[in-house]
C-alpha cells in the first residue's frame, strides 16, 4: 500500500473536507471557498499529489466510461435507501475515475442485454450473482471486476476465468474485534446476523470464533428473525447478564439498545456490571451515531477510489494482484 500514488483521499483527509470537495477545488469547479481551495491545494502539494487530465480527453473528443453495475439487493436496504457504504463508495469511485479521465456509467437492476450495449471499457459489478458476472465477460469489456461481500470469490469467479473479485478480509476483521472486545473488558460475546444467508458476515465470526480462546473469550451466535423488530431483538439478546459483549451485524443498534435499556442494562465504551459492548456495523460517521457505541467501518470512500485505481490500471495493462481492501474499527466516543 504505501507504493501507491498519494491518493485524492488522502489529500481530501489532510485538508479535513470531503473528496468531491478536494476534486473541486483542484480541477476548479463547484463551490469551493477560496479557503478551502487553499488548504486542498496545499495538502495536494505537501503529498506529491498530482491530478489528471481530464481536460485532454474532452479537447480530443472522446469519453472513456467504465460501468457501474449494481444489484439493489446489495446496495439497498429494504426501505429503498441506499446503504452509507454504497453511498459513499460510489462517490469516491466516480470522482476518482473522472481524475483518471474516465467517466462512469451507473445501471441499478439492468438486464444483461442492456449492460452489453453500454460504451464501458470496463464494468464494475456489485452483485452476489455468478450468472450475471459470466454472461458480462463475454459482452467484449476490457474488464469485469466484481465487488461482493456476500459471496464466497470461488462461487463467483472459476479458475482460469478472467474476471477478478475484490474483498475485504473478513476474517481478518473477526480476529480484530476478538482482540478489541477483550481489551474493553467482554469475556462472553454475542453475535447477531442479519436474516438470510450473508457470507461476509459467517466469515467475520468464523474469524472472531477461530481467535476468541486466545483472549479468554466465548462467542455465541444468533440470527435475527424476520418481522417485528422489537420481538425479533428481545428474541435474539437472551436476558442473560453474563453476555458483555455484542457484535451488531444487523444494522438495528438503536432497536438493541432499547431492548438493553429495558432490561436494565446500558451500552457502555467499557464491560461492567449491567452494561454490554457494542461494536455495530456502519461507516462511523453521520447523524444517529451513538457516541457510547464501538463501529466496524469498511471504509466505503477509500475503497471506492482504491477500486477505481486498480480497474484504470488494468486498463492500461498491469497486472495487479487484487488491493487489499481497508476497514477500520471505529472506538466509541466515550473510552
Amino acid at each position: 500500500m504505501s507504493t501507491r500514488r498519494p491518493t485524492l483521499a488522502k489529500v481530501a483527509a489532510l485538508a479535513g473536507v470531503s473528496v468531491s470537495q478536494a476534486s473541486d477545488a483542484l480541477r476548479g469547479g463547484g463551490r469551493v471557498s477560496a479557503a478551502t481551495r487553499d488548504k486542498v491545494r496545499s495538502a495536494a502539494k505537501q503529498l506529491g499529489y498530482q491530478t489528471q487530465s481530464v481536460a485532454k480527453v474532452l479537447r480530443e473528443g472522446t469519453t472513456a466510461f467504465i460501468a457501474v453495475v449494481a444489484d439493489r439487493e446489495i446496495t439497498h436496504a429494504p426501505d429503498g435507501s441506499i446503504h452509507a457504504f454504497w453511498g459513499k463508495f460510489l462517490t469516491s469511485f466516480t470522482v476518482t475515475a473522472r481524475e483518471y479521465g474516465y467517466a462512469v456509467i451507473l445501471d441499478f437492476d439492468g438486464s444483461t442485454n442492456d449492460v452489453r450495449q453500454l460504451p464501458a471499457q470496463a464494468v464494475l459489478t456489485l452483485t452476489s450473482n455468478a450468472s450475471r458476472i459470466a454472461s458480462l465477460k463475454g459482452g467484449g469489456f476490457g474488464q469485469v471486476v466484481a465487488l461482493s461481500p456476500d459471496a464466497d470469490p470461488s462461487d463467483l469467479i472459476e479458475p482460469g476465468q478472467s474476471g477478478v473479485v475484490l474483498q475485504h478480509d473478513y476474517a481478518a476483521i473477526g480476529r480484530d474485534l476478538a482482540e478489541f472486545l477483550a481489551d474493553r473488558g467482554a469475556s462472553r460475546v454475542q453475535v447477531i446476523r442479519r436474516p438470510g444467508r450473508h457470507w461476509y458476515a459467517a466469515e467475520i465470526e468464523r474469524g472472531l470464533v477461530a481467535a476468541a480462546p486466545d483472549h479468554d473469550l466465548v462467542v455465541s451466535g444468533t440470527d435475527l428473525a424476520d418481522g417485528d423488530l422489537v420481538t425479533a431483538v428481545r428474541a435474539a439478546v437472551p436476558d442473560d447478564p453474563d453476555i458483555d459483549g455484542i457484535v451488531d451485524l444487523t444494522g438495528v443498534t438503536a432497536v438493541l439498545e432499547a431492548v438493553a435499556a429495558e432490561r436494565g442494562r446500558s451500552v457502555s465504551p467499557r464491560a461492567g456490571a449491567g452494561s454490554l459492548v457494542v461494536v455495530a456495523q456502519g461507516e462511523g460517521t453521520g447523524i444517529g451515531i451513538d457516541p457510547a457505541v464501538h463501529y466496524l467501518s469498511l471504509l466505503g470512500a477509500e475503497c471506492g477510489e482504491i477500486i477505481a485505481e486498480h480497474i484504470v490500471a488494468m486498463l492500461y495493462g498491469r497486472d495487479l494482484p487484487p488491493p487489499l481492501l481497508p476497514y477500520r474499527l471505529i472506538p466509541a466516543a466515550g473510552s
